[in-house]
């Protein structure tokens, strides 16, 4: 099998990045007071205009499967827990590695570009 293909972040200069391996309380929502307010990249992404909205989770390869089925909800529903994605919204995954370190329900959700 040839090399996975190789796209820099730069390639999306104004994308809204969440690193694969963040701590989950950076994913989702949170209390603050009586209020359940989104993530911080969730209020980034809404602040975008219509044909700059790209959210990048990256190196998706670099955590453990179970750790990769977090982001299912973002990627099948587009959304994370109430907060819903704008409808134009982009979505790229990357890794180095898409043989054996991603997860089978991951994939089934993407399309995978490789050379």
């Amino acid at each position: 099998m040839g090399t996975t293909l190789q796209i820099p972040l730069q390639t999306f200069p104004s994308a809204i990045v969440i690193e694969a391996n963040c701590e989950v309380s950076e994913l989702n929502g949170h209390y603050e007071g009586t209020e359940f307010v989104p993530p911080k990249w969730y209020n980034e992404l809404l602040n975008k205009t219509d044909f700059k909205r790209v959210l990048i989770i990256n190196e998706i390869d670099k955590v453990a499967k179970e750790k990769q089925e977090r982001f299912i909800e973002i990627l099948k529903y587009r959304k994370i827990s109430t907060f819903e994605l704008p409808n134009n919204t982009v979505i790229v995954i990357t890794a180095n590695n898409i043989s054996d370190n991603i997860s089978p329900e991951i994939i089934s959700l993407v399309a995978t570009i490789k050379d």
